[in-house]
């Protein structure tokens, strides 16, 4: 007796057109009710009537999820902005009156579905990628434009602005950043890496060679911490790859431009104008 096998296709699971919107929806809600810690990927699409594989296909990991269905189509200053005038014994009364219309919006869901995830603290990575902001200092404008296109919220020109003065502007009252990495060897950026950072602040230097000079009296007295890092252990490595694939970063987009090494001069001239990313020597 024979049989004849059905093989899967591969591709995406079988889904209406309306299904990605029907997974959002119910991820809103049960986000909403029970918060990211206490809620599935399974319950969503039970809710949703698809199969699970349909929600890995569209959105990837939970967190990308809960991204994807609480995306406010606003910006978060306009929030937050006029807070900064507002005395700190104040905030709590005003804080409500500035939230209640966002609240009884159609971005509600978001809102509670965010706020109850931060209470409940389950998802630390999560809470502070939506909190933090990258700010990229570069002199070169490819690579500026590089840094937006990477994700950076803001990008510096530390040819036209003092870096550390512009970090300051652009935090919280002024306090400057919370971590900085500096990566040129350069050694007045490797000063400002420094300066730039808040109180308790912690800097990476991973720009190999050249010195660097500075207060200690500005380590001490402000609790900021100096880091140097060569490489990951194997266990960072994956938590590094694992950070990569859950956000869905184009690692390969790194590295733009490949040369043959009779183009060495080419490349190294490239690279000294800061004109291109990671550059690659291909041999045959």
């Amino acid at each position: 007796m024979t049989a004849e096998l059905e093989r899967k296709r591969p591709g995406r699971p079988p889904g209406t057109s309306d299904t990605r919107e029907r997974i959002l929806e119910s991820a809103r809600n049960l986000f909403a009710r029970n918060g990211i810690d206490k809620t599935s990927i399974r319950a969503i699409a039970k809710d949703a009537g698809v199969d699970p594989a349909l929600v890995h296909h569209y959105f990837g990991t939970k967190t990308q999820l809960f991204a994807a269905a609480i995306h406010i189509p606003i910006d978060p200053m306009e929030v937050i902005g006029p807070l900064r005038e507002v005395p700190v014994e104040r905030i709590g009364y005003v804080l409500p009156s500035i939230l209640l219309s966002l609240w009884d919006s159609e971005m509600g869901k978001g809102f509670i579905a965010t706020l109850r995830s931060i209470l409940a603290g389950g998802e630390v990575s999560l809470i502070r990628s939506f909190l933090q902001e990258v700010i990229a200092v570069e002199v070169g404008k490819e690579r500026r434009e590089m840094a937006k296109k990477f994700g950076a919220d803001l990008v510096v020109d530390p040819s036209e602005d003092d870096p550390v003065q512009a970090i300051r502007d652009l935090t919280w009252n002024g306090q400057g950043a919370d971590k900085s990495i500096e990566c040129s060897s350069n050694p007045t950026a490797r000063k400002q890496a420094i300066r730039s950072v808040k109180r308790w602040g912690s800097i990476c230097i991973v720009g190999v060679n050249g010195k660097i000079e500075f207060s200690t009296d500005e380590l001490i007295f402000e609790q900021k911490s100096v880091l140097g890092s060569w490489t990951f252990s194997k266990n960072l490595q994956v938590d590094c790859a694992n950070f990569a694939a859950e956000r869905g970063i184009n690692v390969d987009a790194l590295f733009t431009n490949e040369f043959k090494l009779n183009e060495a001069v080419e490349a190294y001239r490239l690279f000294d104008e800061k004109k291109i990313g990671k550059g690659v020597f291909m041999f045959d």
